[in-house]
Order: C-alpha cells, then sequence, then structure tokens
C-alpha cells in the first residue's frame, strides 16, 4: 500500500503482511494484524502515521506486530497497540543510532515465560497485567521506552499496584527468565 486508512469502525483483519509505503492513518476502528507484521516504510518517519488512539489502534497480539522503519533520533515515535478490549500504545525515543528500525506488540496476561501461550503468573497483585514486547530490528544504541495504558483500566492493574508509590514502579525484563524491575514509574 502507498497509504492505508483505518476508518467506519469495528475491527478489520489483517489477511497477510502489510507494507505501508505512504502514512498509515488511524481514525475509528481498530486493524488487527493477526499472525502479521505492519510495516511503515515510508523514508520520512514523521509522516509514517497519522492518528492512534483508544479509538482507533493496532491489535498486535500473539506474532502480529508493527513495525516502524527509519527512525529519527531524539524523537518520540507513537507505537498505537492494544489487545481487544485495551489500548495499550508504546513510545520509543531512540537516544542515539545510524538505523532505527523498531517493532512492538502486546497482550494482556503476564505469564512466566513472557509468552502469550505460556503459565500465567500468580498472583498479580503487584503488576499491571499486560506484556509488551519491544524489539531493536536494526540498528543499535539507547532508546527510552515508556509502556502506556488508558486511566481507568484498573483490570489491567493488580490491587497493590495502584497505591505504590512511583519510585516503587519498574519495567521488568524477560531474559530467560523474569530480571529484576528498573526505570520508575510515572
Amino acid at each position: 500500500y502507498f497509504n492505508l486508512t483505518m476508518s467506519g469502525g469495528g475491527t478489520k483483519n489483517a489477511a497477510g503482511v502489510i507494507d505501508v509505503n505512504g502514512t498509515l492513518t488511524l481514525i475509528s476502528g481498530n486493524l488487527n494484524t493477526a499472525a502479521n507484521t505492519i510495516t511503515l516504510i515510508n523514508a520520512t518517519d514523521a509522516t509514517q502515521l497519522s492518528g492512534g488512539s483508544s479509538a482507533s489502534y493496532v491489535i498486535s497480539t500473539g506474532a502480529g506486530r508493527l513495525r516502524r522503519e527509519d527512525l529519527a533520533n531524539s524523537v518520540a515515535h507513537n507505537f498505537p497497540v492494544g489487545t481487544s478490549i485495551h489500548y495499550l500504545p508504546v513510545i520509543v525515543n531512540p537516544a542515539t543510532g545510524t538505523t532505527n528500525d523498531f517493532a512492538a506488540n502486546v497482550f494482556q496476561g503476564v505469564t512466566y515465560n513472557a509468552t502469550e501461550a505460556g503459565t500465567a503468573m500468580n498472583p498479580k497483585t503487584g503488576i499491571v497485567d499486560a506484556v509488551w514486547n519491544v524489539d531493536r530490528i536494526s540498528g543499535s544504541g539507547n532508546a527510552i521506552i515508556t509502556l502506556n495504558w488508558d486511566a481507568g483500566e484498573d483490570a489491567l492493574e493488580g490491587t497493590n499496584f495502584a497505591v505504590w508509590p512511583d519510585s516503587h514502579i519498574g519495567i521488568s525484563r524477560y531474559a530467560g527468565g523474569w530480571q529484576v524491575s528498573t526505570g520508575t514509574g510515572n
């Protein structure tokens, strides 16, 4: 596709891999990747994506992913992803690097091995019950990753999570096992 616009409400399912050479515009309704990747390959990263909100985003669970290529350094890039019922966007801000290609997907239901089909983690009182997968496909260097969920998503927040101060909130990384959390919440 050159330009691809999601409008009209409802959910549309990708029947295969989608490459968007122009702009992906998200107005209303969701675009479900299924097991496919939607790649934004416009060389001008500022025009790769328009819109993206709880009213219109990319459902990217399972193997499906939203990929953005050639992202500029020191710029916050939105990955408007979520599940069929939760909008869980990611912001990627590459601090350095020569090639910055990233892909993201998310699923609800934290598991012991960080896979969607894994054994559910219990108890979930101190966590947000979602797993974001953010991968740098090419390039190197640091990046600031911000994980988001809409206010009022109490179904995702464990009972203890909501009352903790930001200094007790961090991001855990899975690398053969869950790592000690890093960063801080807000």
